[in-house]
């Protein structure tokens, strides 16, 4: 799951519930839990992130990676800073975010460019700054700090 989160994370929504089900059951046997145990709690406990934050760590990860390297070129090519579309030194365009493109389908919306670019603007500036051998120790705890908190953090699907 970790090495090929970019594709799983653009799958079908039942493939995904698949695999947590299994993770669910693997969490079950390891706290030998019964069957009506809150699942949220067994990974609390055992420090297991679900299926969805794997893939969103895993996928922002590669993205962070393709900024530091700007490799592979013809993908880093196609993203749009905002500095690069105007001359205005603006908050939006000091904080080092990415121009979205306007969705005319759902299917961009489930691209990776346009999935990652979407969460980077999302972050701290924090985040954004930190190297990219820090970045998945930092996101993650964003993410946890994002779900253990009364807001739910907004997944990109």
């Amino acid at each position: 799951m970790d090495y090929c989160s970019c594709l799983l994370s653009t799958g079908l929504q039942t493939s995904l519930n698949k695999l947590q089900t299994l993770q669910n059951r693997a969490a079950r046997l390891v706290l030998n839990a019964h069957y009506t145990d809150n699942t949220s709690d067994m990974h609390r406990r055992l420090q297991w992130p679900t299926v969805k934050e794997r893939l969103y760590t895993g996928t922002l990860s590669m993205f962070n990676k393709l900024l530091g390297t700007k490799k592979p070129e013809a993908i880093y090519k196609r993203l749009q800073n905002v500095n690069s579309t105007h001359d205005h030194n603006t908050r939006f365009a000091k904080g080092g975010s990415f121009r979205l493109p306007k969705p005319k389908t759902a299917t961009l919306t489930r691209t990776f460019l346009y999935r990652c670019t979407k969460s980077h603007t999302s972050f701290p500036p924090h985040i954004k700054s930190t190297t990219p051998s820090n970045f998945k120790t930092q996101i993650t705890k964003w993410i946890h700090s994002k779900i253990y908190t009364t807001r739910p953090l907004q997944y990109w699907w």
